[in-house]
């Protein structure tokens, strides 16, 4: 009866130690999916939108999409893809002058400007006006 109740004990014993090293495992691995995913590296397309419904007359935003270099949860560098534009209603329409971006000093986010003009055809003539939308990318 000691011989078995000493092979029960002995099971038990090392079935839990093979419960808590599988608990440990799975601790573990889940903390390091948070470390690569808190630490990203590649390149990601992505969108600036910005609001323009009141100088634009309406309710439309001014967008440009971008590729957004990161390095260890950091930007390195910002690719245009093209032109910024307009997307939904508003009475003026958009003419895209240039786009540029500014790193942050620690790189943790990244500004981007739009810069265009916005022109108003009423009866009287043609309305222009330049501006400059500023969106602000913190997200790597």
């Amino acid at each position: 009866m000691n011989e078995v109740n000493a092979f029960k004990k002995q099971v038990e014993g090392s079935t839990q130690t093979k419960i808590l090293d599988q608990n440990k495992e799975n601790i573990i691995s889940q903390n390091d999916t948070s470390l690569v995913s808190a630490s990203m590296s590649g390149s990601y397309e992505r969108q600036a939108s910005v609001w323009c419904g009141v100088p634009a007359i309406g309710w439309a935003y001014i967008n440009q999409d971008y590729n957004a270099h990161i390095n260890n949860g950091y930007f390195e560098s910002i690719e245009f893809l093209g032109d910024s534009y307009k997307t939904y209603f508003s009475l003026g329409a958009w003419t895209p002058i240039r786009s540029w971006y500014e790193l942050s000093y620690y790189r943790t986010y990244v500004d981007i400007y739009m810069k265009g003009v916005l022109d108003y055809s009423f009866k009287l003539g043609l309305i222009s006006t330049t501006g400059t939308f500023l969106y602000t990318d913190s997200n790597c």
